[in-house]
């Protein structure tokens, strides 16, 4: 059987490997949502329904903080601009994270 040499510099002996595949699991999942969002709002979804509305709830706190910077979407063309810059931002902020955990994990 093979022997898994872990090495100072190897990424799971810097402890900084799996904090960094949890953050961007995290923002996969972000990014997704507001994907569906997106989607759903393009698409004029029924708001009362109930996937919809789920998919909405959950969305609003992520998208909150964006609101106001864009004026709002006309009923004719609902694009969210709050959406796509919550996804640009949420993303450039993972990564930044991403690598701060691997400058401070690096021995």
């Amino acid at each position: 059987m093979a022997e898994i040499l872990v090495t100072p510099d190897t990424p799971v002996a810097r402890g900084g490997f799996t904090a960094e595949r949890v953050i961007f699991y995290i923002l996969d999942i972000i990014i997704a949502a507001l994907v569906l969002r997106l989607v759903l709002r393009f698409l004029g979804a029924n708001p009362d329904n109930q996937f919809v509305h789920l998919i909405y709830s959950v969305t609003q706190n992520l998208v909150a903080p964006f609101r106001g910077i864009f004026p709002p979407a006309e009923a004719s063309a609902p694009f969210e601009w709050a959406t796509i810059m919550a996804m640009i931002v949420y993303t450039l902020a993972a990564y930044a994270l991403a690598r701060l955990v691997e400058i401070l994990t690096r021995s």
